[in-house]
Parts: structure tokens; C-alpha cells; sequence
């Protein structure tokens, strides 16, 4: 437990963006907090827990899977305001094992600082065939299908100037074209996390039905 703390203290210090107003800006050790959490969680599934995985090494990788953000951000490639919006760039991955393990390496052992790395470095060529890789993945996925899913959707909106109804239209197009089945089919790894994946996003849908009554006033009439 004690060494788990640590990680997650070197975390915090590696992924908080100090901005040039002087405030720190959390959004990348948010992000990165909540995967590992969730990744946390999953290894407690019956299914995960048959495979064995590494637990410190899943929270390694969960943690540092996009650690190459804040260092773009320090090396002036990246506004901290399109951190996590941008598309990640070719060497994004490599960059990010490789500052886990600088990070860590006086923490981790070898084998769980090796499978934490082999866990990020799936993410970039889908290799994922260790219990490692497959967990945080699926938590990874899993972030696009809930609520918290709204946060990046309202940054993005934001940065390029998109209204609330662009937003809910782009949604709808997704839920025509079968987006989302698609993704419940593809992406996850373990049925338990697939069934919890279509539990929130048909929380989201709810949400974005809601949101499409205010902008309409529909609601106006159907709450009286």
C-alpha cells in the first residue's frame, strides 16, 4: 500500500502543468487519476483477477499512459489548454513509458516496472496481450462512455468554438451511424466491463436527451 502511495504522489508531481499565470492545472492528473482508478477497480473482476495481473504495474501504466503531455507542455509544443484535446503524436507513447520508468525506477521492481512499460506501449500498437495492457485499456474505454466523458466534450467544444447544439447533433450522427455498438463490440476486453460501458452510455444518452429539451424548451411544457 505504502509503495502505491508513492506512485500515485510521483504521479501527481510528474502530470500537474504549472501554467504561466502561475496556477497549476490539473487536467492531465485528473484524467490520468481517474483511469487508474478505474483500472484499480477492475483488477478486483473475478475475470481479471483469473489473469493475475501486476497490480503496481497497472497503476503505473494507468497513471503515466499520457505523461508526455505535461512534458509538451513544458517544452513549449503544447498550450496547457489543449492538453488531452490534440491527437496524440507518433512518439507519444514511447515518450510516456519512457518518463514512467524515469520516474520509477527507484520504486518499481524490474518485472513490474517492465510490465507497466509493455502496458503503455500496447496502447500504440494494440499488441494487447498481457493482463496488464488489457486492463488499462479497457479503463481507458471505458472513459469515453460515462458522464465524465462531458468534461472533455465541453474543452473541446470550447477550443473550437462549437455550440451546444453542434455537440448534440455530432452525438446523434455517432448513435445513427452505430458508433457506439461498434465500440461496445471492439473495444473492451471483459464482458463485465462491456455491460458497465452500456449502463453509462445509456446514462450519457439520457443526458444528452435532457440537454437537447433545454435547448428546444421542450421541457417547458412536459414539467408542467
Amino acid at each position: 500500500m505504502a509503495r502505491l502511495v508513492a506512485i500515485w504522489d510521483r504521479a501527481k508531481a510528474a502530470l500537474t502543468i504549472a501554467r504561466e499565470d502561475g496556477r497549476e492545472d490539473h487536467v492531465l492528473w485528473e484524467q490520468s487519476a481517474r483511469i487508474a482508478t478505474t483500472a484499480g477497480e477492475l483488477c478486483k473482476l473475478r475475470e481479471v483477477e483469473a489473469m493475475r495481473p501486476d497490480e503496481v504495474a497497472v497503476a503505473a501504466a494507468s497513471l503515466f499512459h499520457n505523461a508526455a503531455w505535461a512534458l509538451y507542455v513544458n517544452d513549449e509544443l503544447v498550450d496547457p489548454g489543449n492538453v488531452l484535446l490534440l491527437a496524440v503524436r507518433d512518439d507519444h507513447f514511447q515518450k510516456s513509458a519512457t518518463e514512467m520508468m524515469q520516474q520509477l525506477e527507484s520504486m518499481l521492481s524490474p518485472e513490474s516496472l517492465r510490465r507497466a512499460r509493455d502496458a503503455i506501449m500496447a496502447l500504440q500498437s494494440r499488441e494487447l496481450d498481457t493482463p496488464e495492457a488489457l486492463v488499462v485499456s479497457d479503463a481507458l474505454q471505458l472513459e469515453e462512455f460515462g458522464l465524465s466523458s462531458l468534461w472533455s466534450t465541453i474543452r473541446r467544444g470550447s477550443l473550437e468554438a462549437q455550440t451546444i447544439k453542434s455537440v448534440i447533433e455530432r452525438w446523434r450522427r455517432r448513435a445513427e451511424y452505430h458508433y457506439w455498438t461498434a465500440r461496445l463490440d471492439e473495444s473492451f476486453h471483459f464482458d463485465t466491463v462491456r455491460q458497465l460501458a452500456r449502463k453509462r452510455l445509456e446514462r450519457l444518452g439520457r443526458v444528452i436527451d435532457e440537454l437537447e429539451a433545454e435547448q428546444s424548451c421542450r421541457d417547458l411544457w412536459t414539467d408542467h
